[in-house]
């Protein structure tokens, strides 16, 4: 009878360690399970597919698919992510931020038809303009850098910018807006030759 009241004392009471490893163990699983459950929706949001989902961006959808960055000699694609989403956690998260100013908008209905998104083409771009500014157009860097620039290559026009531009600490988006998608109260694309 008394080692069934030690097992029972026992159960209801562990000893201190074991309680303590049993309370560490589960908030790491939880923790853990948080962490993998919001590195998977970033990866979910991070789709070129979710991204496309939204019938109201169809035009900037569109003109990305009819753009060099999506498909080109080199057989390189640019996902939405790659262009608006910088890799790195804390810009990551800014732009997820950023974002949920856009899905509101499209529930508050002020962007959710093709029409409406023309109407707000002009500050939706500028946001991301000023954003890529604001972080040296990070997600541009991430494929491509002056290191990895050959300018001899390049268009004569092309290299004298591109050399100007590093010279002035001037960063991809100072020169760049308008290259994927059209620029606001622009009708066609302006056509640029990336060289890819």
């Amino acid at each position: 009878m008394g080692k069934i009241k030690r097992g029972i004392r026992y159960i209801l009471r562990p000893p201190t360690k074991l309680a303590t490893c049993a309370v560490i163990s589960a908030v790491a699983i939880v923790v853990l399970g948080f962490f993998a459950s919001v590195n998977a929706f970033v990866a979910f949001t991070n789709t070129s597919e979710f991204c496309a989902s939204c019938h109201s961006i169809a035009p900037a959808v569109e003109e990305w698919r009819e753009s060099s960055h999506y498909a080109n000699a080199h057989g390189v694609r640019a996902e939405c992510a790659d262009c608006h989403v910088p890799d790195t956690l804390g810009a990551t998260l800014a732009a997820k931020v950023r974002a949920i100013n856009d899905i509101y908008h499209h529930f508050a209905g002020t962007i959710d038809t093709p029409e409406k998104f023309e109407e707000r083409r002009p500050v939706l771009a500028q946001r991301v303009w000023d954003a890529m500014e604001a972080d040296d157009s990070l997600a541009c860097r991430s494929c491509h850098s002056w290191d990895s620039m050959d300018l001899a290559q390049q268009s004569g026009r092309g290299g004298r910018n591109h050399r100007e531009a590093m010279e002035e600490g001037k960063t991809c988006i100072s020169c760049h807006q308008g290259v994927v998608h059209k620029l606001p109260g622009e009708d066609e694309d302006p056509g640029f030759d990336l060289g890819l």
